[in-house]
């Protein structure tokens, strides 16, 4: 085979990898992210202490969300429920999150089974509840007691200074991400090369 023709081949494998390999959850922070977690606060939340945490979308759409999520007494059964709407109060999309699927005082990742078409920008809110918990046992999340902008945060109807532990996610291409793994294929490439002359 022609060499140019199998160089060109090769050219298009690695860039077809570095574009599977670059759809990935890009993450964005609905808090300020700036405290260490020491300082973190957890608050119970239940069918009769709800938490809302009202933010902007940072994309256009939204594939799921993460929350640092505590489990008080480690309950076996119940479940985080959530309810994701938009500023007019339409409900964009609900579900649930076992309690055996949750790590305690580690970040839960939520995938929503659609995802949410969105306007960047536009103000949400995300609504927190429980259901079929144990009795003495409790889910709990974490919120860090500084208030990012463009953001409120409820609990049991009324507003504290703070903002959830929470992170919005979009399943998508990130060119950022493409130039490193580019950077890195390339790199090693040309080490193999070099060493392939070193030793022929």
């Amino acid at each position: 085979m022609n060499r140019k023709v199998k160089y060109g081949i090769g050219i298009i494998a690695i860039m077809i990898f570095c574009f599977i390999y670059s759809n990935v959850d890009k993450m964005s922070d609905m808090y300020e992210n700036k405290l260490d977690n020491s300082q973190y606060i957890t608050v119970q939340v239940n069918e009769e202490h709800a938490v809302e945490q009202r933010f902007h979308a940072a994309e256009e759409k939204v594939s799921g969300i993460a929350l640092k999520i505590m489990l008080q007494n480690v309950p076996t059964k119940g479940e985080l429920v959530y309810s994701l709407k938009d500023a007019q109060g339409k409900e964009l999309t609900q579900g649930s999150l076992d309690v055996n699927e949750i790590k305690s005082g580690r970040v839960c990742k939520i995938r929503f089974e659609k995802e949410v078409q969105v306007e960047k920008g536009e103000e949400l809110s995300l609504n927190l509840t429980t259901s079929k918990v144990e009795e003495g046992k409790a889910i709990c999340l974490y919120y860090e007691p500084v208030k990012k902008g463009g953001t409120d945060l409820v609990i049991s109807d009324e507003s504290v200074e703070g903002s959830l532990i929470l992170r919005t996610f979009t399943h998508r291409f990130d060119v950022e991400t493409f130039v490193v793994v580019l950077g890195f294929v390339i790199y090693i490439g040309l080490f193999m090369k070099v060493l392939y002359k070193l030793f022929s």
